[in-house]
Order: structure tokens, then sequence, then C-alpha cells
């Protein structure tokens, strides 16, 4: 817990933008302190996903931009958007791309379609280990970014993925090695 809590309040210090936490004075460390005692656990969610969005954002998009077949892809779809943070920063790199969020949690979902939904970028509430009909062959791309390691069933997760992509469709994970959970 001390460590996570060490990373919010670096989160919060550090990350200017507008919202619950997300306005915090940039080095007052008192004002965090009280604005994180007082928020709920969906307030803290929300920094912590906005902050590990903008801190892996550049090292992962430079790897991204050199893949043939994601400069090839049209549709990606993304299992566990979170609060839309990460899917929304793809958007604005990648323009000729559309993207769609699915989120199992509805604050967030309300959360990415406040901040983030556009004409390129939609977000819905969603499952990756329910099987979703209307998402059959939809997506070039279907994005796993640290959502594999919360999932109690990975593996239906990945079996409903093959469905969802086009014929030419790529799965892509990036996800964290825990070497204390087993799945």
């Amino acid at each position: 817990m001390k460590k996570l809590f060490f990373l919010i309040i670096l989160i919060c210090s550090y990350f200017k933008v507008e919202g619950s936490l997300r306005n915090l004075l940039e080095g007052d460390k008192i004002v965090c302190l009280d604005q994180l005692e007082r928020a709920s656990k969906e307030d803290l969610w929300d920094a912590f996903l906005e902050g590990q969005a903008k801190l892996f954002f550049e090292s992962e998009i430079k790897w991204l931009t050199n893949q043939t077949w994601f400069q090839q892809a049209k549709n990606v779809l993304e299992f566990g958007s979170g609060n839309g943070a990460y899917l929304s920063q793809l958007a604005e790199r990648f323009q000729d791309k559309t993207f769609h969020g699915i989120e199992k949690l509805h604050s967030s979902v309300i959360t990415s379609n406040k901040y983030y939904s556009n004409e390129k970028v939609l977000f819905e509430h969603g499952d990756a280990e329910v099987f979703n009909d209307q998402l059959i062959s939809s997506s070039d791309i279907v994005l796993f970014r640290l959502t594999l390691q919360h999932l109690g069933k990975p593996l239906i997760a990945l079996n409903n993925t093959w469905h969802y992509l086009s014929s030419q469709g790529y799965v892509f994970i990036i996800d964290s090695c825990d070497l204390a959970k087993k799945t």
C-alpha cells in the first residue's frame, strides 16, 4: 500500500489537468496529501491511470510507430480502457484510425466519454471475458494494455479476441510480469 500511495503522490504533484485530483498544484505536497485523503477510490484510480498513460506513452508509441501492421490498421479495439487516457493519446497521434475502448467499470466509461469521446474515439461498458457478437471482425488491432493481469480468466478473453479481429488483425499485449501471481 505504501508503494502505491507514494506513486499516486508523485503522479498528483507531477501532472496538472482538469478534474477532481487533476488540478493539484505542482510541488504542493500538503495540498496533494489533503486531496488524496478526501478522494474516493474512483478518483485515485483515475489519477493513477492518467499518470500511467502519460509516463509510458512515448516509449510504447516509439516502438508502435515503426510497425507496418500498426501503420496499416484502421480500427483499434482496447479492452480495459480505464478512464480513456491512453486510448485518447493514441487517437491524437494517429488521426487516421478509429478507436473503441471497452471497460468493465461503469464509472470509468462515464469518465472516458466525458473527457475523451469524439467522432474517432468511442468508449462503452463491456467485459473481455464475455463474448460480444457486435465486435465480431470489427478490429484490425485488439489491445490489452495492463489488463490481462487483472482478469480472472484471461484465456477466455484472448479466445474471444480472435473473433473480434479482421482477417489480417493483430493482438497487441502490454503487461507486467508479476511473479507472485500465477495465471
